[in-house]
C-alpha cells in the first residue's frame, strides 16, 4: 500500500486531479473523457465517465475554495439530465469548504501518495443518483469515443513534436 502524506511540495493541479481520478474510477470498466464540451455540453465538465452500459457521471475539479466559491454563481449548474451521477473532487485542503458542494453531488477528497503525480482519493459522501436520466444514445456515446481518438492522435503529436524538441537542444549542445 502506498504510503499517504499531506504533500506540501507539489501544488494540486486540474491535470494531476484528473490522472488520480482516472485511477479512482478504473480505466478498464469506463469510457473516460476529460474536459468535455465538444459538440454534447453547453458548458466544459471537466471529466465525464461512461459505464460500459452507458450510463454517465460528471466529475467537477476543484483546486481552490475561490474556484469553489464561484461555482455556485454558475448559471448552467451543470446538465442533470445527461448525467446519472455527479462528484466535486477536491484538495484535501478544501474538505472545510465542502459547504460550497450542491447536496445531490458527491465528494472525493483528493492527497498526494508516494509520487509527486499520484493523487488518491477518498468517497466521503456519495451522490444522490439522479433518477430522471436514462443510458446515453449511443450517437452520444460515440461523439465521446471520437473526442477521445481526437485526443490521443493530438497527444501522440504533441509527444513526437517534443521529442524532436529534445533531440534538436541535445544535438545542438554536443
Amino acid at each position: 500500500m502506498a504510503l499517504l502524506h499531506t504533500n506540501t511540495y507539489h501544488k494540486y493541479t486540474e491535470e494531476a486531479m484528473i490522472l488520480g481520478l482516472i485511477n479512482y474510477f478504473n480505466p478498464s470498466r469506463c469510457l473516460m473523457i476529460p474536459n468535455v464540451f465538444w459538440s454534447i455540453l453547453d458548458y466544459e465538465a471537466d471529466l465525464v465517465i461512461v459505464t460500459p452500459r452507458g450510463y454517465a457521471t460528471e466529475v467537477e475539479i476543484k483546486v481552490s475554495k475561490s474556484d469553489l466559491k464561484r461555482n455556485d454563481q454558475k448559471t448552467n449548474k451543470h446538465n442533470t439530465l445527461m448525467f446519472q451521477k455527479m462528484y466535486f473532487a477536491i484538495p484535501e485542503s478544501l474538505k472545510e469548504s465542502i459547504q460550497y458542494i450542491p447536496e445531490h453531488a458527491g465528494i472525493l477528497i483528493g492527497r498526494y501518495a508516494d509520487h509527486p503525480f499520484h493523487i488518491l482519493f477518498n468517497c466521503i459522501r456519495e451522490p444522490i443518483k439522479n433518477k430522471n436520466t436514462g443510458a446515453l444514445p449511443q450517437e452520444t456515446i460515440n461523439t465521446l469515443y471520437r473526442l477521445a481518438y481526437f485526443r490521443s492522435i493530438k497527444y501522440m503529436r504533441d509527444k513526437f513534436e517534443l521529442k524532436n524538441i529534445v533531440e534538436n537542444l541535445k544535438e545542438k549542445t554536443t
